[in-house]
């Protein structure tokens, strides 16, 4: 694939995020047909870290992004759109947070900051900085909801935490303005509408758990269990039967114990291959390490 180096505004990740996919860029780059001429769609955008490789090095001729979570949507657009307002909220947040004495305070103002985020009514910018600042200061940046919606990570003791970074914001922002990025919100199925034989689809839902206390979070209040998984399979159904091409991430249910072949069944018809890639979250030190996961395509490189 060849690559196009975008000047020195090189985009990134402005938010941490639980499956991001920076660990695995190598693996799916290889994955990826040659985008040029191509729609490109990620349904379960994120964090962006694949979005971001692809605007940095090789952008298609049109992009769509879109994800469940309303939050996260208008962060995008916010950061496209309100650049400087975001900047400016994100400093006085920050200096807030600086000036807490000890970690208790810095708790407390998390605690604060949490319960304001909850609060119906705010406008989108402020919601927006609250979200980005407690993405920075939240357990391993993980976002997770209860029943009711609420966002209900615990404080993740960071004393310097980077909550302003402004030149990924600025260089996001231009990013997103410059190749003129679509961004919807919404269930994955409504993205089908854009896909055609010149479209590359990449697929990186909620994984499935590999175990009952892998089930750490969930991004929203429905959650995203075995039959929601089959119905993201018919999408893929749909997309290859529409000549398009599409990639998808998810677990290696194999190292389950014992092991279950949930995938290997359900994409038996299309290509998948096992890659090596850390364990993101796990609360004891000594379950970090590596795992392989599974990447699915119809395109045969």
């Amino acid at each position: 694939m060849t690559k196009k180096m975008i000047g020195n505004h090189q985009g990134k990740p402005f938010l941490k995020w639980v499956g991001g996919k920076s660990q695995l860029l190598n693996y799916i780059e290889r994955k990826m047909p040659d985008l040029k001429g191509y729609t490109y769609i990620e349904p379960f955008v994120g964090g962006g870290a694949v979005l971001w490789h692809v605007l940095n090095t090789f952008p298609p001729k049109r992009i769509i992004i879109n994800d469940l979570n309303p939050t996260l949507i208008t962060a995008y657009k916010i950061v496209r759109d309100r650049t400087d307002d975001l900047i400016e909220e994100m400093k006085k947040i920050h200096e807030t947070y600086a000036s807490c004495k000890c970690l208790e305070e810095k708790k407390d103002y998390y605690l604060f900051s949490r319960e304001r985020f909850n609060k119906t009514g705010l406008c989108e910018l402020e919601k927006t900085a609250l979200f980005i600042f407690l993405n920075k200061t939240s357990y391993n940046g993980l976002f997770r909801v209860n029943t009711k919606g609420a966002f209900n990570s615990p404080f993740g003791k960071y004393t310097n935490p980077l909550i302003c970074d402004e030149s990924t914001l600025r260089n996001d922002a231009k990013l997103l303005k410059d190749n003129n990025i679509q961004i919807v919100q919404g269930d994955f199925s409504r993205t089908s509408q854009y896909v055609d034989e010149n479209t590359f689809v990449y697929l990186d839902p909620p994984y499935k758990p590999l175990s009952i206390t892998a089930r750490f979070t969930s991004y929203n209040t429905t959650g995203f269990d075995d039959e929601e998984h089959r119905r993201l399979k018919n999408f893929c159904d749909e997309i290859n039967n529409r000549h398009g091409c599409f990639l998808l991430s998810n677990s290696d249910t194999m190292q389950c114990s014992p092991p279950d072949p949930f995938f290997d069944d359900l994409y038996s018809e299309y290509h998948i291959e096992r890659v090596e890639a850390p364990r993101r979250i796990n609360c004891k030190g000594d379950g970090r390490g590596k795992i392989t996961e599974i990447l699915v395509t119809n395109v045969d490189k």
